[in-house]
């Protein structure tokens, strides 16, 4: 493993992993939660350690809490922390939650019982309420944590149920080819003719041909850019959908590497299928609109390249014509081109190649060889 510099970068990432099981999502609340179990824990370890009749007992818990602890200060220290989401010790640091509120029970159970005065140790008398409120936060934290996982599992039980449909679905070979046409055509015309898909979601059929299920399984992946692209030009995919740009990536753009992809498209919250992160290799550049930090980094990623692509779908028109002016600005002429493959020709996408009239580093040519080139 390799490991960085202990700091206090590595303290909050510590924090992060002790807090992420109540925290899902939200890195700023992890640490706040982890930060306060740790000190929750402290206050109740310095109670109930003085009475020797409790030390026995509260021993394996306290052991329970280091552990977690432990493994949370390890993997911050982890070289990968910074890059990775917080979380990954999220499973052990449940321990560390499940000790806390033993503890707390613990402590709350001699403060009441044990008389006023009686205490060996002054201590805070708001650690009482503390533990209460400490205790009450977890469980609703908990709750909320665990209703945040039921929903997962429920959207992934709805794809394996729309999979499970689109299957017996296809039996029919009518419906089999509508199906297949949906993320080209996304006509719902023909879905809301069949009682089984009548309600059938788009992204969950986007990610069905991306992933190559069902009725997709047949269908080969394939290159629909002319044969004068260019390897390595750089493609901008636009869509209003993450799992369409997955599908255009995996299904008509075979071979052609993320790195040379710019993806524009709206983070839509993914509804009844797999996030689109789980995808591999997952999406590189993006931005949800061609916004001007995301022009400059187009213009960072044509630097130097005679040739930009564009596959966009009408949906995004806005888009295509910000997208148009802001080339033409860089003398980029665009030339349209029809999908290259059979059965995509007639697909609702639109394809176009711009071709730079800058001049380029050697072989140097004139913008009228690269027209030739093109037409």
């Amino acid at each position: 493993m390799h490991t960085r510099p202990f700091e206090l970068g590595v303290l909050r990432s510590a924090s992060e992993e002790m807090g992420a099981p109540l925290g899902v999502g939200r890195p700023w609340l992890a640490a706040l939660l982890g930060g306060l179990g740790l000190v929750g824990l402290a206050l109740n370890g310095a109670y109930l350690w003085q009475f020797p009749a409790l030390r026995g007992p509260s021993l394996p818990w306290f052991a329970l809490a280091g552990y977690a602890g432990l493994v949370a200060l390890l993997s911050a220290l982890d070289e990968g922390a910074e890059a990775a989401s917080p979380g990954g010790a999220a499973p052990v640091a449940l321990l560390f939650w499940v000790a806390l509120l033993v503890l707390g029970a613990r402590s709350l159970r001699e403060m009441t019982a044990r008389p006023a005065g009686g205490q060996a140790l002054a201590l805070p008398a708001w650690l009482g309420p503390l533990n209460s409120l400490l205790a009450g936060c977890v469980a609703l934290l908990l709750l909320q944590t665990s209703l945040w996982t039921l929903d997962q599992q429920v959207a992934s039980a709805d794809f394996r149920h729309g999979l499970t449909v689109a299957r017996n679905w296809g039996r029919s070979k009518l419906a089999e080819v509508c199906l297949r046409e949906f993320p080209l055509e996304r006509d719902g015309a023909c879905l809301r003719a069949s009682r089984a898909l009548a309600a059938a979601d788009a992204d969950q059929l986007y990610a069905l041909a991306a992933l190559r299920l069902a009725a997709f399984e047949a269908v080969e992946p394939v290159n629909v850019l002319p044969e004068t692209y260019a390897p390595g030009s750089p493609i901008i995919l636009q869509s209003p959908s993450p799992w369409l740009n997955i599908y255009m990536r995996e299904m008509l753009l075979s071979g052609i590497d993320e790195a040379a992809l710019f993806h524009v498209m709206p983070e839509v919250p993914a509804k009844n299928v797999p996030p689109a992160e789980a995808v591999s290799p997952p999406l590189g550049r993006r931005a949800e609109t061609l916004s001007p930090a995301a022009l400059a980094e187009i213009e960072a990623l044509i630097s130097d390249h005679p040739q930009v692509w564009l596959l966009t779908t009408p949906e995004m028109q806005a888009q295509e014509v910000l997208l148009r002016d802001f080339l033409a600005e860089r003398r980029y002429f665009v030339t349209p081109f029809p999908l290259q493959d059979d059965p995509y020709r007639l697909a609702r996408l639109r394809c176009s190649a711009f071709s730079s009239c800058r001049p380029m580093p050697p072989p140097k040519r004139s913008c009228v060889l690269a027209r030739r080139e093109f037409d």
